[in-house]
């Protein structure tokens, strides 16, 4: 979805008309208005100005919500795959690597769980 696209959407989610967007925003017509509805890049300080109008925040304008959320499926499909390749790999090692493979994983979540902290 593009930058217009996200402005457009939540303006009608929130029920606004052009002109209403447009007045909010300072501008004596609506044809300004309409031309962030196109665009597909607009300056750092408009897209706060309009986050601000349309109650939402520059991000989800942006679209920067939905590039992480992507990326995060996208992680945890990876690890998935990792885990699988990792437990099929398991089968095929001896009791001493396995006990080192768990040895090594307890120290990374208790890595983890000391930054977290």
């Amino acid at each position: 979805m593009t930058l217009g696209e996200r402005i457009k959407n939540r303006r009608l989610e929130l029920g606004y008309t052009q002109e209403e967007v447009a007045n909010k925003l300072g501008y004596k017509s609506r044809s300004s208005y309409n031309k962030m509805e196109n665009a597909n890049v607009l300056s750092l300080k408009k897209v706060e100005k309009l986050a601000s109008v349309l109650e939402t925040s520059p991000a989800y304008l942006m679209g920067w919500e939905e590039e992480e959320a992507i990326a995060s499926a996208m992680l945890q499909a990876t690890l998935d795959n990792y885990v699988v390749t990792v437990s099929n790999d398991m089968s095929k090692m001896s009791e001493e690597q396995k006990k080192r493979l768990a040895s090594y994983a307890k120290f990374l979540l208790s890595e983890k769980e000391q930054e977290d902290s």
